[in-house]
């Protein structure tokens, strides 16, 4: 194990090409975390890195240069963080008791106007469908929040079936321009 007068040497002794090339390699493997990256960039998981290795947790051996080992931390640690069998919440994303804001309050309280607005658009779009007993029964389920497989299942219906009247409803929504279309 090398000492820390070594490792400081060996990081002043980097070159811009190795730092930018762990920096990108740090930024790669942050990448697809979510959450369970908790908040960390790049150079967070680079100093992690240093860190670990600079207080003896992550040894650094003979014969294996300092960016090699630097790779194979910040793999080490974000292969850790991954593993993590639960999502992390930054503490600004936890609401305490008494935090609730007018706006949040507002969002969640029923509004008669808002339900009334919400029912009348959800008349307009099943308004199309209903010479298609099966497309409005399947919004009619859409509508109050199932699945497609309990959509399925209530309906009795295959997964090919429910994928064709799935496919007729976008086109006949796509016709009325009320979906946009992907492109």
């Amino acid at each position: 194990m090398k000492s820390t007068e070594d490792i400081r040497q060996a990081l002043l002794a980097l070159t811009q090409e190795e730092s930018l090339r762990l920096r990108s390699y740090a930024q790669w493997r942050l990448r697809g975390l979510g959450r369970k990256a908790q908040g960390m960039v790049a150079d967070d998981l680079l100093q992690e890195a240093i860190v670990a290795t600079l207080d003896g947790r992550r040894g650094w051996k003979e014969g294996v240069s300092l960016f090699q080992h630097l790779i194979g931390t910040l793999r080490s640690i974000s292969s850790r963080l991954r593993a993590k069998k639960y999502e992390e919440y930054l503490e600004s994303e936890i609401v305490t008791s008494g935090d609730e804001r007018l706006m949040d309050l507002d969002v969640t309280t029923m509004n008669p106007q808002r339900i009334l607005e919400a029912k009348e658009q959800l008349a307009e779009v099943m308004r199309p469908f209903e010479d298609d007993l099966q497309a409005l029964k399947v919004l009619k389920h859409l509508s109050a929040g199932l699945s497609a497989k309990e959509i399925q299942s209530e309906l009795i219906i295959s997964q090919q079936e429910y994928c064709a009247i799935a496919k007729r409803i976008r086109r006949k929504l796509r016709q009325m321009e009320l979906v946009a279309t992907p492109g």
